[in-house]
């Protein structure tokens, strides 16, 4: 009996696993079906959906991997758009 309840309990985790991976593929799909954006200041490759800050500039939106990168930017944005390859993205 104890043998059988292993088994379940292992079945059980491989189907969760097996889900789990196939939850982080979809999400790889729509992250690859989104342009990518540079944030300005690391440099990081980031979609508008990973991104977890956001600031509009001069009518353009410029995406960062965290608030430390949107703060450094707000404080200095000229030094950061110079190195900006993309330049932001006009509002759409």
């Amino acid at each position: 009996m104890a043998d059988m309840a292993a088994t379940v309990v292992q079945t059980n985790h491989q189907a969760i696993s097996i889900k789990g991976e196939t939850d982080m593929l979809n999400v790889k799909k729509q992250q690859d079906s989104e342009p990518s954006h540079k944030d300005p200041v690391c440099g990081m490759e980031i979609s508008r959906t990973t991104a977890i800050e956001e600031c509009a500039y001069q009518g353009k939106t410029y995406y960062f991997c965290a608030g430390c990168c949107r703060v450094a930017f707000e404080a200095e944005p000229e030094k950061y758009i110079q190195q900006h390859r993309q330049r932001g993205v006009k509002p759409g």
